[in-house]
């Protein structure tokens, strides 16, 4: 039998743990300033390092997605 849970998948899930990974602001060739968080291979926690990491890779993805739909939705009251 399978039970299924739906419940946010947001700060609230990462807020018990909080990331204790080293981040720093870089440039990319494009010259974009981007946060590059930083994940040791030595660590004892390197699958919640990873796992961290992950997470914010994927709230960046939902925003950016969330930024292009906008643009594409008409904003006036008829729509």
């Amino acid at each position: 039998m399978v039970r299924i849970v739906e419940r946010s998948l947001g700060k609230k899930a990462r807020a018990a743990r909080a990331p204790d990974l080293e981040s720093r602001r870089i440039v990319t060739l494009q010259g974009k300033r981007v946060k590059a968080r930083l994940v040791d291979a030595d660590s004892k926690s390197l699958g919640g390092d990873l796992l961290d990491a992950f997470g914010f890779a994927v709230e960046r993805a939902i925003r950016q997605n969330k930024q292009l739909g906008d643009a594409d939705t008409p904003h006036d009251d008829k729509a």
